[in-house]
């Protein structure tokens, strides 16, 4: 992070527009790192941005027409400042980006810093925004970043339960990038590499204060499993996560895997009669197979959420059985959601998440 300047000044920018939550740009002191050169600020937006948050920032740009982004943060300031250099400021024009009816803008040159390991947002061409309650993504190669900076050191000051629900969100983007429609050998590669290296970390017990080098292993793990899932997409763990976040708060991360600690087993159970991958039930199997043994250190997905201080039970998360059937609804309605192995049917997706609402 030291060398943001000398980074910056390879595009001689008179006026750079500072995308980040404040906590996030006082940590990495971007204000006195770039101190000597003509700033806008933008933090006027929540996690898990909405819309209208993202449109502001849009507006700002507008009128500074800067000749830089910076976006520095969690998974939601970098897909802010996705977004701020890609959608128009009018709504309606925003949607029809956000359809892919037309192409992004690209208003200026995008460098991203994570703050946090997890999202892997800082090396993907695609960013989340919440309209009325929904998730929907700005996916286009022109949303990559021309510069990432990714230094561990910046997540220092993360609390545990940021820490981890971010780690989780990454050990997803692993798993479900592994079992991916679109994965290919050099994706598969770089999942079962950062597969790896977070069960490593999240599969000891208890859950140790972190480390200087365990933070280097997670932010390298976060932007590894970033580029598998760039090129891959999420799947299903995903498409049911948005929702657990967007109606009950769960964190993102944390979302992802308790879906997974039901959609793992249910795959499994599945795949010889619902199996979609066009490579066949024994290229499926494999790669399951080497999810289980890579999880199967940490006791599963559901031993790497209590490992980590979390229940992997959806009552405890304040889901009922009245609130099932519209998170099958809202999930099965995603595009991530057939992006996996299996076909995943209604009422089986419904009677799996009964049995996963309390021990």
């Amino acid at each position: 992070m030291s060398r943001l300047p000398e980074l910056v000044d390879a595009w001689a920018p008179q006026r750079i527009l500072a995308v980040g939550g404040r906590t996030a740009l006082a940590r990495a002191d971007a204000a006195g790192r770039l101190a000597a050169r003509q700033v806008t600020w933008f933090s006027d937006f929540t996690p898990n941005p909405r819309l209208p948050e993202v449109l502001r920032g849009c507006a700002l740009a507008d009128a500074v027409r800067p000749d830089l982004i910076l976006g520095i943060g969690g998974g939601s300031a970098m897909d802010v400042a996705k977004m701020v250099r890609g959608l128009p400021a009018e709504p309606a024009a925003a949607h029809e980006v956000l359809a892919g009816r037309r192409p992004p803008l690209s208003r200026a040159p995008l460098v991203l810093v994570p703050t946090t390991a997890g999202s892997g947002s800082e090396v993907t061409g695609f960013a989340t925004v919440y309209v009325d309650g929904v998730k929907h993504s700005l996916d286009h190669p022109s949303t990559h970043a021309e510069l990432s900076i990714v230094d561990s050191a910046l997540t220092g000051s993360c609390p545990d339960d940021v820490t981890y629900a971010g780690a989780l969100d990454a050990l997803a983007h692993a798993v479900e990038s592994t079992w991916s429609l679109r994965s290919t050998t050099p994706s598969r590669a770089l999942a079962g590499a950062a597969m790896s290296a977070l069960v490593a970390v999240l599969g000891r017990t208890p859950a140790p204060s972190l480390s200087a080098s365990d933070r280097e292993a997670l932010s390298t793990a976060a932007t590894t499993a970033g580029l598998a899932i760039d090129r891959t997409r999420t799947t299903a763990g995903h498409a049911f996560a948005y929702p657990l976040t967007a109606r009950f708060g769960v964190r993102h991360g944390v979302a992802c895997a308790l879906s997974l600690v039901w959609l793992l087993p249910l795959t499994a159970e599945r795949l010889g009669r619902d199996c979609q991958d066009p490579r066949g039930e024994r290229f499926v199997r494999r790669r399951l197979d080497e999810i289980e043994t890579t999880l199967a250190g940490a006791g599963g997905m559901a031993g790497v959420l209590a490992r980590t201080g979390v229940s992997p039970w959806l009552a405890d998360h304040g889901v009922t059985e009245a609130h099932l059937p519209g998170l099958v609804d809202a999930a099965l309605g995603s595009g991530r959601a057939t992006n996996g192995p299996v076909r995943l049917e209604p009422k089986v997706a419904l009677h799996t998440l009964r049995a996963r609402l309390r021990r």
